[in-house]
């Protein structure tokens, strides 16, 4: 799991999924995925949930224009997104990339190829220049 992640982050996300693995459920705040919402998602490379935010993101935008009631619905959808990313980003992030292990195992790859998928498909650009830099 910490080859996905990477640099400085390793010790927030093992901590942080530690306690998800101990507590059994899916919430652990994330001010990152808060904060920021769909560019986490790009930047932990999570395009599925990016999306379905930017789908659902435009269909309620689109339903909004034909109510007058744009501003308030599309800052509500927002809000509501961005805090379900907080409250459940961990627990997205920890799950795609377990599914990913889960997967390369499935197909029987041996320990330096998920090592290497793990490494080149979850880690940033800025991961690996952090890692460069020091």
């Amino acid at each position: 799991m910490e080859l996905a992640v990477g640099g400085h982050w390793e010790s927030y996300y093992r901590a942080r999924w530690r306690k998800l693995s101990a507590d059994g459920g899916p919430v652990s705040w994330n001010w990152s995925a808060f904060v920021l919402g769909w560019p986490w998602l790009m930047y932990r490379k999570l395009y599925w949930f990016y999306l379905a935010d930017w789908a659902v993101g435009y269909l309620v935008y689109r339903a909004a224009i034909h109510r007058m009631i744009l501003a308030v619905t599309y800052l509500g959808f927002v809000l509501a997104v961005r805090m379900l990313l907080g409250l459940f980003g961990n627990f997205i992030l920890f799950r795609s990339i377990e599914r990913s292990v889960r997967d390369l195992r499935r197909r029987s790859a041996t320990p330096e190829v998920i090592k290497q998928t793990l490494t080149s498909h979850f880690r940033t650009i800025a991961d690996k220049k952090y890692k460069l830099l020091g």
